[in-house]
């Protein structure tokens, strides 16, 4: 469930989320920015605006203080 889109989960999976996200609010910010930095992936084919969202996504992270994600950004 935590490795697909939102938009992709069950009803089943909606619910297991829920819960779990309310229990576990850093792991909820976790998923929305694994998520995000997908999405520019996936779906950025300018280089410059690639260049942007991955600027904001930075910003969030260093917001986040979750330690695995700035590794990531850095090697980005």
């Amino acid at each position: 469930m935590l490795l697909k889109p939102e938009s992709k989960w069950t009803s089943t999976q909606k619910i297991r989320a829920e819960l779990l996200f309310e229990r576990y609010p850093l792991l909820k910010t976790a998923y929305e920015l694994a998520m995000r930095l997908n999405y520019i992936f996936e779906n950025t084919k300018v280089k410059e605006l690639a260049f942007t969202r991955l600027a904001q996504w930075y910003n969030k992270i260093e917001l986040s203080k979750i330690e695995s994600f700035g590794t990531v950004a850095r090697s980005i």
